[in-house]
This record gives structure tokens, C-alpha cells and sequence, in this order.
């Protein structure tokens, strides 16, 4: 699995896009990236914050299932999982998630 951090250039790109709203061309931009490097964990996380953006929370849903059985401990991910959830209508899971998300940042 790679872990590294993406080139800082494309990575300062794709911020950039997403920054002036150009979700679109952050997605391809972002995707590109991915289909050189597939298991690069940054890039990945990236692409759900976009599709959530773009609400488009199928392809969201798609990749944090993954990438939280990946890195279970990772909070970024865990704190966009309730909404995601929201996004594909599974509304008693995103509660239970929340409830555990405001457990987790309370210190329980």
C-alpha cells in the first residue's frame, strides 16, 4: 500500500481546482493521479472528498468503505463517513457513526 505523499505539484493542483470550485476538473485531475499510483492513500482520500462535494455519494460511499478498512484510525475519513452515509439513504448507520464520531473526538 502506498502511503507516500502524492506529488506536490498535482497535489497543490488538485487543491487548487477544488479551491476555485473546478470539482470536475479536481476529479480528473485526481483520478489521473490514481490510475498512475492505485494504492496511493492520499490521492484516494482526495477523490471521496470530491465526490462527496459533488454529491456524488454512491462513488463516495464506494471509496471510504475501502479506504476505512485500510486505515481504520484515520479521523479525516471518519469524520465524512456519517454524511456519506446520509448521501446513500443508510440514515440509522450515519447515526450510529455520528454518535461515534462525537464519542471518539469527546475522549468517550
Amino acid at each position: 500500500m502506498s502511503q507516500q505523499k502524492p506529488n506536490n505539484n498535482s497535489f497543490a493542483q488538485i487543491d487548487d481546482l477544488i479551491r476555485k470550485n473546478f470539482l470536475g476538473l479536481a476529479r480528473e485531475a485526481a483520478q489521473r493521479k490514481l490510475a498512475e499510483d492505485p494504492k496511493n492513500i492520499q490521492i484516494r482520500i482526495k477523490l471521496v472528498e470530491i465526490y462527496r462535494s459533488l454529491k456524488d455519494f454512491q462513488e463516495s460511499y464506494r471509496l471510504i468503505r475501502d479506504l476505512i478498512r485500510e486505515i481504520p484510525d484515520d479521523d479525516r475519513l471518519f469524520g465524512m463517513y456519517p454524511s456519506i452515509l446520509q448521501g446513500v439513504g443508510r440514515i440509522d448507520e450515519a447515526v450510529e457513526r455520528g454518535k461515534e464520531l462525537v464519542e471518539r473526538t469527546d475522549g468517550g
